[in-house]
């Protein structure tokens, strides 16, 4: 029989990447990331650079809270069910635990940032109003991520793709509307109902209709809050890093008008990590069917960062070119001072995007969540120890610096991590299949 040519070979291996949902979760990804940035630029123009500042000091407050939202229920869903995917009555018992734990979990985290918006003084003049506006952002968060978590369990990637755009194209309209009628106020009200419209949308197309007979053992409950504990403080000390430039920014400088430029000179590197989630969005339920198969993951992961490191270099050199054009056109002359720092969180975006986000994710497949946790609490040192040298000096540039040597650390570290757990997973005896 004829060897098939490289040319079919492309051609099957794009077919098989279309019949899987791969370009409809990365088309809806690119969608949803265009409405944001469409959206960063009209409430930058709608709200003054002030205005701007207190707002994006406070959702920056806010954010930290979000970080830990629902303590890792969807992570620990999409790993735990992935796992029992064809279980459909063990999975539904998970997925019915969930939402009873996750709904008390936000309740009580609502009534934490109501409490700190009203007792804490925070060092931006107005920025405690509007967060106490957020006590309801990370219930309607929560409950959209479980309801979407279930459809990339079932690998329904089409209908998830549409779930997620339904619910950008909402925010976008709503926040866009509430900042209209009733500035930073109207905006954050807006976030929060597209979360919620969006949510009661899916629970109408996607009905859940439970065939759990029975609650979670005592051992499962053990595993779940496991993989969610860990998860929490896995993704949390991950993200972390992209909320400490402004956060120091506001301690350290006190000046609504840096915040401002700061946050906007993040809106394009950070939304564009977009583009490496939406990738680990379509990957990450084959790496973790995959976990205890060391061949195909080795060449999975080789396959993975080849892909990974083309596409995000490829990205971050066009937007660095383009960088003062872009600048100029979206947020205008006033935020032209920012072009050199964006070109600096290009360069941290690219070392993230390309090694670090693909190799931390994957370490989870593997089960290696206490591994995570020691690289992020590493990097984590790592970014304050930074900040509080470079950014009273240094101000903006000292938080872009500050930000590439995080990334470089967290990079580096989750390779080695990843490499080492997948070369030692041991393969079956020879003659018998995993």
């Amino acid at each position: 029989m004829a060897a098939s040519s490289p040319k079919n070979n492309g051609v099957s291996w794009l077919r098989s990447l279309s019949k899987t949902g791969f370009f409809h979760i990365f088309g809806a990804g690119t969608l949803n990331r265009v409405l944001s940035i469409i959206l960063s630029f009209v409430l930058v123009r709608v709200l003054t650079k002030d205005a701007y500042g207190v707002y994006a000091y406070a959702y920056n407050i806010v954010s930290f809270f979000i970080l830990f939202n629902g303590l890792g229920i969807p992570s620990a869903i999409l790993q735990i069910c992935s796992e029992l995917y064809a279980k459909t009555q063990e999975a539904d018992c998970i997925y019915a635990y969930a939402y009873a734990s996750g709904f008390k979990i936000d309740i009580v985290l609502g009534i934490l940032i109501l409490l700190t918006g009203a007792l804490v003084p925070l060092e931006i003049v107005g920025s405690n109003q509007l967060l106490m506006l957020y006590c309801m952002l990370p219930l309607a968060m929560l409950l959209f991520d479980i309801k979407t978590m279930r459809l990339r369990v079932l690998l329904m990637n089409r209908e998830y793709a549409l779930a997620t755009n339904v619910q950008s194209v909402l925010m976008t309209i709503l926040t866009i509307a509430g900042a209209l009628l009733f500035g930073a106020v109207g905006l954050i009200i807006g976030q929060t109902a597209s979360y919620l419209i969006a949510y009661a949308l899916l629970c109408l197309k996607f009905p859940f209709r439970s065939t759990c007979t029975h609650g979670l053992s005592a051992d499962e409950k053990k595993d779940f809050w496991g993989v969610s504990g860990l998860s929490a403080l896995n993704n949390g000390l991950s993200q972390v890093l992209a909320l400490t430039g402004t956060f120091f920014i506001g301690q350290f400088i006190a000046s609504e008008s840096m915040v401002a430029s700061y946050q906007v000179a993040t809106l394009i590197p950070f939304g564009l990590l977009f583009v490496p989630g939406m990738l680990m969005t379509y990957a990450y339920p084959y790496f973790a069917r995959h976990k205890d198969d060391r061949r195909w993951t080795i060449r999975g992961y080789a396959k993975l960062t080849v892909a990974s490191t083309l596409m995000m270099g490829t990205i971050a050199l066009l937007c660095g070119l383009l960088a003062e054009p872009i600048v100029w056109l979206l947020f205008g002359a006033q935020y032209l001072d920012i072009v050199p720092i964006m070109r600096m969180l290009l360069i941290g975006f690219f070392i993230s995007a390309a090694f670090g986000k693909p190799a931390g994710n994957l370490l989870v497949t593997q089960r290696k969540l206490l591994t995570n946790t020691c690289v992020g609490i590493i990097t984590i040192i790592v970014n304050i120890c930074a900040s509080i040298l470079l950014i009273p000096p240094f101000g903006m540039e000292g938080a872009a610096l500050t930000y590439i040597i995080t990334m470089t650390a967290t990079s580096l570290i989750s390779m080695a991590c990843y490499i080492h757990a997948i070369t030692s997973i041991k393969m079956p005896p020879e003659g018998q299949t995993r």
